[in-house]
């Protein structure tokens, strides 16, 4: 073998190395990186009271009279 065939050799299976990431890489790497940075971040945050949500709903907004002239 010369070193020729050694690089084409090398060079096919780069090649189809490439084809397997293409595949698989969209689904299943941003999966896995959401499962496991993401999800244990929110759940650790969530478990501590950390999140910082607004929950209150302001429900009387129905009956609060606008100024339609200064609106803002």
């Amino acid at each position: 073998m010369n070193l020729k065939e050694i690089g084409n050799k090398i060079l096919s299976a780069w090649i189809f190395f490439g084809e397997l990431m293409r595949k698989f890489m969209a689904t299943v790497f941003l999966t896995l990186i959401y499962l496991l940075l993401i999800c244990p971040v929110g759940i650790v945050l969530r478990v501590f009271n950390r999140l910082q949500y607004n929950n209150e709903i302001d429900i009387d907004t129905k009956n609060k009279k606008v100024d339609l002239d200064y609106p803002f």
